[in-house]
């Protein structure tokens, strides 16, 4: 199976210039029957991201926020899968906010339910992070205030705010020590989508770290039947019991894509 990342990044960067740009700010507030928002930014975004990728990998199915159930669960049952958010962080997005950083075109590559990024081998963080003092922890969490804990395990934490997905990439970029997301100490609550974290988780695994689940102490993988994806907490392995979270041994494993 041959993937070429910098491809599909172009296509998250076409969309989000030529469609998700251009609505910014401009653009009414629907509501899906779960009561989420929708606009008609993430509808066309995702026409144009499925049409894409259909185009140039047509034997890959794909499964996205804004796909029908029929289409979603048939991709759910091929080992190979792109996972797509064609607008995450739609709630930002519609408060045209002057923060770019809130939203993006999301597009994720799954084997078997474990998110990859590896194309041409991308470089991994070949030094150790510092582990902080617990009261120096740097925390990713959700922008939203009722969705951040009030200690991690009973630790004080500094606040890195971010929207979905984005936690997990301020720990890969080394913004942050670890990423959380539960309902506070909650550990059994379905937190997030596939789509909502499935490119991040990838990006999370090509710097050398991992997404965790809360109860389990399993990575997290993406086979649940309703997309669900339970509280979970991202950081380097070495990192986590800073936390109070100790991983269960082991990594799934995956194959290497070459372009």
């Amino acid at each position: 199976m041959k993937i070429d990342i910098e491809h599909i990044k172009a296509i998250a960067l076409h969309v989000g210039e030529n469609i998700i740009m251009t609505g910014w700010g401009n653009v009414q507030r629907e509501t899906k029957v779960d009561g989420t928002s929708v606009t008609e930014i993430d509808k066309r975004a995702n026409e144009s991201v499925i049409t894409h990728l259909q185009d140039f990998y047509p034997e890959i199915p794909v499964i996205s926020e804004e796909g029908s159930r029929v289409d979603n669960e048939k991709a759910l049952a091929s080992p190979w899968r792109f996972v797509v958010d064609p607008l995450d962080g739609t709630e930002t997005f519609l408060k045209a906010e002057k923060n770019k950083d809130g939203f993006g075109v999301h597009i994720g590559f799954c084997f078997m339910g474990t998110p990859i990024l590896e194309a041409g081998r991308p470089e991994r963080r070949l030094i150790a992070p510092t582990i902080p003092e617990s009261n120096a922890l740097r925390v990713a969490v959700s922008w939203r205030s009722s969705k951040q804990p009030e200690n991690i395990n009973g630790r004080d934490y500094t606040r890195v705010k971010a929207v979905g997905g984005e936690m997990f990439c301020k720990v890969a970029s080394g913004e942050a020590d670890i990423a959380w997301r539960g309902n506070g100490r909650d550990s059994s609550e379905n937190v997030f989508s596939s789509w909502d974290i499935c490119a991040a988780q990838a990006i999370l695994r090509a710097a050398g770290a991992e997404l965790f689940n809360l109860r389990t102490g399993q990575p997290i993988v993406h086979k649940s039947p309703n997309f669900a994806i339970p509280a979970c907490i991202g950081g380097h392995r070495q990192m986590l019991p800073a936390a109070g979270f100790t991983p269960r041994e082991g990594r799934v494993s995956a194959p290497i894509l070459t372009p």
